[in-house]
């Protein structure tokens, strides 16, 4: 019969080791050694650190109703990692994507983070970005007790994804039965260091206490976490590849080289308090607080190759110009800043209340929120002079699979304005657009300041009644309501940087000196040759504020599209059968059941059109509503005490991103065609030409944008696996099948559009129907793959090798979705064919030793692009190293004492997108290593 709190999800969490911040309580095995003696003599063997984590896991794995994977607080805390990211990116099935080289987002099962969903203690989470993927780098890995993703849901499952669900979990004190208190520090290093005034060490301290009180019915843990940790990288961009020689060579038509230093700042709280006055009522309270800072910078040089110089070719190989010299070109400093600044909350409290000795009822109440504030990039130009004037440069080049390196004949780093071409603060391109310029002319553009505002925020209520049932083969069922309302909301407030030093006529000059004080230089030596290697660096916030440069309003219309309010409403009704059988004699336990979810979605926006003085918009409002029926089946046949087997089958959902909700967008109006009938309209369709043509052809309206009509992506899902489990409760070997029909994908397509509302740029039209290019329902497809895990204790078979054991995981996917729709040949984001993780560690007497190496096959990936939108490219494979050793002490004065040395990226892996003409890197960057030298003491 099932257990009768079986509602509460937090249920599967608790077979996760006690374990908290690196340090963990001792597993006791008891093993009979003469089950006929009277009085049996037993052995006790007491299993820690590394291995006591893993030996939870593979518990939490064999115990769970669905097909699961799961790691520990002492996984998470030995690892050399900022956050929790990269301890999931071990997992079978779980990838992760870096940002400046640590792990960020979470893609499962070959499916892009807008697939999944994150849960903090069972309650749904903002995101930080501008869509829903959680980036797990907000969640500091010493505070957190362990982690679960659900590859298969089941009814009561509340915020399921359609790849999986990654539920985080905090300590729960009662559970955890027994004071605990821990004390983290570590010292970090880079081997880079390439920005001066730019620290390349940090450091991270963490401490916790947990504690019960009133004869074990009030349960307190507190936790805080300091991180300050820096990144630094080299890169290499380039600007595309074209017919260079006229004779189907390609050749770099421009590019970018650069030098970042960053540095990581987070204060993390988190708070648990429970109270169980009795065997039938319970209440706990939940808080976690976060606040994050980062600040970048950048200096770097971008060469306009293809822009107006004359190239001359020495060398080709495979239809790629591996050599060649420019001639006449207008090379551009940029010293640029990014800044990031954000503040989480979330708070739940939940009661439990077990009316008799077999109904129980249950309510949560819970809140998320985010906010967040970027400067996404402060750009600021310099050059020789102004729109292409002053002296141009000769420019020699090698270019290979990994990047392009460049020979310069001018020198960047002249200051001297005695001297001939020294380095001006000016616009040497000439870039942006005139009309929306007119008011800093002769000036123009120096520069640019994208500054964009989020917040986005969760309240959830659930209630839920359970209990036991004696009806055949259905032993308990679960029935229960969930309301989530969401609201995101994003705000672009953009600006030019230009000249703020006028001649003596009042008028903007469109050159300025930079100020010697703030002048030093950064070496770009890994990307330029010869006698010309630097630059000169400054800090653009240090240049802004010396009063030489001014940010100026920049009107135009996608940066009105780009703020928008998306509202969202999600009733969730559910029913969770349990079941208990046999086959033969074999146990067949699992669950079915069914949930019924309602929505209502809103959002408000701008649609624009013009740029300057001739910018117009409206504010466009739209809403939605929908349904959906999401059936579920959980089965686990017990073939032997050792081997299981298992079966899900269901049907699961994805919202659509909250960025292609949005009611905002940019819009054209064609004044040739203001008087366009509806007459004509119909007259061209009947000749033969397809309605959306027809419109195109002489409509006068055009537009792209969002999409508030978007329903969510749906897939029917069928998932079988099995797993044989060894005596020791650390080896098992697994094997799972998967395969998702996903109804329908969201991709971009033509819709008409009704443009009423919306101010025309000329005459007035006779019809207000149009063509608008907006992400829609279309045709979906399917995701299909396997997952190999094997977790095996060297021990196992020989005395000699007690202590030593490997951890490996293997992920094939494939999948015939084209997210740009049919025909378009394009690939599946976040989806790699090939995933492989091995850890090998060795772990006995208090020593400790691990090495971890991921792989992941290439994939498309999202990344920042132009105006701070994000956009797919084609991320190279990648395989990355990790490493640890360390110390416990076990008894005399140290015990509770516990040092070690980690090593990040070991292999200093590039991360790599490639041209997918020429399989040349449109992106190559590379991080360096860090490391980590750290201690943690518990009393």
């Amino acid at each position: 019969m099932p257990a009768v709190n079986t509602f509460r999800r937090s249920r599967l969490a608790a077979s996760i080791s006690m374990v908290l911040g690196g340090v963990s309580a001792g597993a006791l095995h008891a093993q009979d050694q003469d089950q006929v003696q009277e009085e049996a003599v037993v052995e006790e063997v007491v299993v820690t650190g590394f291995r006591a984590s893993l030996e939870d896991s593979v518990a939490t794995k064999r115990d769970s109703s669905s097909i699961v994977e799961a790691i520990s607080a002492e996984d998470i805390g030995k690892l050399p990692d900022v956050s929790i990211a990269e301890s999931l990116g071990r997992l079978p099935g779980l990838t992760v994507q870096r940002l400046n080289g640590r792990g960020q987002v979470v893609a499962v099962r070959g499916m892009s983070p807008d697939f999944s969903t994150g849960l903090l203690n069972g309650r749904e989470q903002v995101s930080v970005g501008d869509n829903r993927g959680v980036e797990f780098d907000q969640y500091p890995s010493e505070l957190l007790h362990g982690a679960v993703v659900y590859k298969t849901p089941d009814a009561a499952l509340i915020g399921q994804g359609l790849s999986g669900t990654v539920d985080l979990h905090t300590v729960r004190p009662l559970e955890y039965g027994e004071r605990n208190i821990t004390i983290n520090a570590k010292y970090e290093a880079l081997d880079y260091d390439l920005v001066s005034n730019r620290d390349n060490t940090g450091n991270r301290f963490s401490a916790t206490y947990i504690d019960q009180f009133a004869d074990e019915t009030i349960g307190l843990m507190l936790g805080y976490s300091h991180t300050k940790s820096p990144n630094q990288g080299q890169h290499f961009n380039s600007w595309g590849y074209y017919n260079g020689d006229g004779n189907g060579n390609n050749a770099i038509g421009g590019g970018r080289l650069y030098a970042r230093a960053g540095m990581l700042e987070r204060d993390s709280f988190v708070t648990t308090v429970e109270f169980a006055p009795s065997d039938r009522m319970s209440a706990s309270m939940d808080v976690f607080y976060s606040e994050f800072t980062e600040d970048q910078i950048k200096h770097g040089m971008a060469l306009c190759l293809a822009c107006g110089a004359t190239m001359t070719v020495i060398d080709t190989k495979d239809g790629v110009v591996t050599e060649g010299i420019y001639d006449g070109v207008k090379n551009i400093l940029e010293n640029n800043q990014f800044k990031r600044d954000a503040e989480s909350l979330s708070v739940g409290f939940n009661v439990e209340f077990q009316l008799n000795d077999q109904w129980n009822l249950e309510a949560d109440v819970s809140h998320s929120s985010i906010d967040r504030s970027d400067i996404a990039e402060l750009e600021t130009n310099a050059g020789t002079g102004p729109n292409g004037q002053g002296a141009l440069d000769t420019v020699h080049f090698w270019s290979t699979p990994d990047g392009t390196q460049f020979e310069t004949a001018l020198d960047y780093t002249n200051v001297d304005y005695n001297s001939a071409n020294p380095i001006y603060v000016t616009s040497p391109a000439g870039w942006g657009d005139p009309s929306a310029l007119a008011p800093y002319q002769p000036a123009g553009q120096f520069g640019y300041n994208k500054v964009f505002d989020v917040s986005d925020d969760i309240n959830a209520f659930r209630a839920a009644v359970s209990g036991e049932l004696d009806f055949g083969v259905v032993t308990g069922v679960e029935m229960g309501y969930n309301y989530t309302s969401r609201e995101k909301t994003r705000v672009s407030n953009e600006g030019v940087i230009t000249s703020n030093v006028t001649d003596a006529n009042g008028d903007l000059l469109d050159k300025v000196e930079i100020p010697s004080g703030i002048v030093g230089q950064t070496s770009l030596d890994f990307g330029l040759r010869g006698a010309n290697t630097s630059m000169l660096a400054y800090d653009p916030s240090a240049l802004l504020a010396s009063g030489v440069i001014q940010q100026g309003a920049y009107l135009y219309n996608d940066i009105l599209a780009k703020a928008w309010e998306v509202n969202e409403s999600v009733n969730t009704v559910y029913v969770k059968f349990d079941v208990d059988a046999e086959i033969g004699d074999m146990p067949l336990t699992g669950n079915f059941g069914v949930q019924y979810q309602f929505w209502d979605q809103d959002s408000r926006g701008q649609n624009a059109t013009g740029a300057g003085s001739s910018i117009q918009s409206e504010y466009y409002e739209g809403e939605a509503s929908d349904s959906e029926i999401l059936p579920s089946l959980n089965l686990s046949l017990a073939v032997t005490d050792d081997q299981i087997v298992r079966l899900g089958l269901a049907r699961t959902l994805a919202r659509p991103r909250m960025d292609e909700m949005r009611a905002s967008g940019t819009y054209g109006y064609n004044a040739n065609n203001a008087n366009t009938t509806q007459a004509d309209i119909d007259a061209l369709i009947a000749s033969g030409v397809s309605e959306i043509s027809a419109y195109q052809q002489l409509s006068p309206w055009g537009r792209g944008g969002g999409n508030i009509e978007l329903t969510p992506w749906v897939a029917d899902a069928v998932d079988l696996s099995y797993e044989y489990y060894f005596e020791d409760g650390l080896s098992y070997v697994s094997g799972a099948v998967f395969y998702k029909d996903l109804q329908s994908y969201i991709f971009n397509q033509n819709v008409l559009f009704d443009f009423t509302g919306l101010p025309p740029q000329g005459p007035a039209p006779q019809i207000y129907t149009g063509v608008s290019n907006q992400p829609v329902n279309g045709e979906g497809g399917s995701i299909e793959g396997y997952e190999l895990t094997a977790s095996i204790n060297f021990g196992l078979f020989a005395d000699s090798l007690s202590g030593f054991g490997i951890f490996a995981t293997y992920s094939k996917n494939d999948s015939e979705i084209e997210p740009n729709g049919p025909g378009s040949n394009s690939r599946l984001p976040g989806l790699s064919e090939d995933v492989y993780n091995l850890t090998a560690y060795y772990e006995d007497h208090g020593f400790s030793a691990r090495i971890n190496q991921r792989y992941r096959s290439d994939y498309v990936g999202e990344v920042s692009g132009f105006g701070g939108a994000r956009t797919g490219s084609d991320i190279a494979e990648e395989t990355i190293v990790d490493a640890q050793i360390g110390y416990s002490f076990d008894s005399g004065s140290l015990e509770g004492l516990t040092v070690m040395l980690q090593g990040l990226n070991l292999t200093n892996e590039p991360f790599r997108t490639v041209d997918v003409n020429t399989g040349y890197a449109t992106e190559y960057q590379t991080y360096g290593s860090s490391y980590m030298l750290g201690a943690s003491y518990t009393f």
